[in-house]
Formats: structure tokens, C-alpha cells, sequence
């Protein structure tokens, strides 16, 4: 998995930019999958099953500070509903990673 920058396949032609891309554990994409779970109302459980989940607890609870961060943040032009969702979203994954650690 690729992480940690612009990895998006929409960049335009001709941007010389370094993409910044990292390598990501092989875990986050399973994690990330299971915040997605949370967030919709699902268990998340058996996606992350076998990881440890001191992991699965620390990257719930940085990507809820962000999200929670984010949410503060005056809304994108065109966008002004994307505030609130992320603040629905952080109020999701928030209490999460307590009962994991």
C-alpha cells in the first residue's frame, strides 16, 4: 500500500512534484477498512481479527484527531457539508479505540 502523500492518479501531466508516497504496514489497509465499517454502523471485528490491536487502537484514535481537527476547519469552496460529515465520522471512531486498548 502506498501512504503518506499525493498518491492520487489525478495529478496532471507534466507535474514534476515529488509524489511523497511511502510505504504503509501491511495492517493499515485492513485498519482503514475497519474505521470505514465503524463509521457505517458495521462491527468491524473480523477485519481486524488477528492484528494487534495496539496498532488497530493507535490508528483509530490519531484518525479521529484528525478527522475531529479537520471538522474545525472552515468548510473547502464547494464542499459545505464536508465539515460535518467528518465531524459524524470522528464521533464514530472516537469511543473505539478505548474499548481496544
Amino acid at each position: 500500500m502506498l501512504s503518506g502523500g499525493d498518491t492520487l492518479p489525478g495529478r496532471p501531466l507534466g507535474d514534476h512534484r515529488p509524489a511523497w508516497a511511502a510505504t504503509a504496514p501491511s495492517w493499515l489497509d485492513r485498519v482503514l477498512l475497519a474505521l470505514n465499517v465503524i463509521v457505517h454502523g458495521g462491527n468491524p471485528e473480523r477485519v481486524i481479527a488477528d492484528l494487534d490491536l495496539r496498532n488497530v487502537a493507535g490508528v483509530a484514535a490519531r484518525f479521529a484527531g484528525f478527522l475531529r481537527d479537520f471538522s474545525r476547519l472552515p468548510p473547502p469552496p464547494g464542499l459545505p457539508s464536508v465539515r460535518a460529515l467528518q465531524r459524524c465520522q470522528a464521533d464514530e471512531v472516537r469511543p473505539w479505540p478505548r474499548r481496544h486498548l
